[in-house]
């Protein structure tokens, strides 16, 4: 067996455990709606979770991941609403989205070093998550993937340059909420441009009066050459 194909056990309720050998390289949407299923050991010959593979499998609690696995496709366990904990390993470079949306027992979630995107509503409304361990390589991280988290969670990066686009600041809880971020450094703030002093013009009618006020007006002052000809004459 090197595949499993679509629905190949859709539906199947009274499953509830199932291991999937090393010469398997992919699981298609297989095991959508398998309500009775509690743990799940993907073997290392797998190296992609398509789309919808476990969702809706209401009753998984355990699920071990090959180390040959490289993604995990879009809502491949949305629903899982027993799932507890999760470690992505370090073999997977993407988790697109809606992935584990809702696994609302979900407590603790470490992703691996090599994952460089998290898609949009990856972990939203995971409801008691509270740990969150993010790699070294994380670049990207789409918009509501931690939304709604558990009260009082911690998002610990890992981050060897210090810095992900967009990261620190979340975009006013665009990313998650209720979360603590460790370990991240928001992007140094530009520098405000200077901001130029204003010009006044002043017309000979009101010269004298700008002199002796001179603390009162902004900036720098300009005459031109006849006003400043007019000026010195009617002082001599």
């Amino acid at each position: 067996v090197i595949s499993i194909d679509n629905q190949a056990f859709t539906n199947c309720t009274k499953l509830t455990s199932v291991v999937i050998p090393n010469s398997v390289t992919s699981i298609k949407p297989a095991f959508y709606n398998c309500t009775g299923l509690r743990s799940v050991v993907i073997g290392d010959g797998v190296k992609s979770i398509d789309s919808y593979s476990f969702y809706y499998c209401t009753s998984l609690t355990s699920v071990v991941i090959g180390d040959s696995v490289t993604s995990i496709s879009r809502n491949a366990f949305q629903n899982c609403t027993s799932l507890t904990s999760i470690d992505i390993p370090n073999s997977v470079t993407s988790i697109g989205s809606n992935a584990f949306q809702n696994c609302s027992s979900l407590t603790s979630v470490v992703i691996g070093d090599s994952v460089k995107s998290i898609d949009y509503y990856a972990f939203h409304d995971c409801t008691n998550l509270r740990s969150v361990a993010i790699g070294d390589s994380v670049t990207s991280i789409g918009y509501y993937a931690f939304y709604n988290l558990g009260n009082n969670a911690k998002i610990t990066v890992i981050h060897s340059e210090g810095t992900i686009p967009d990261l620190a600041s979340g975009r006013g809880n665009a990313y998650w909420t209720n979360a603590t971020i460790v370990g991240a450094q928001a992007p140094e703030p530009e520098p405000e441009p200077e901001q130029p002093q204003p010009e006044v013009l002043i017309d000979l009618q009101i010269l004298n009066y700008v002199l002796t006020n001179w603390a009162n007006v902004p900036g720098n002052i300009t005459l031109n050459e006849i006003q400043t000809s007019l000026f010195l004459e009617s002082v001599t």
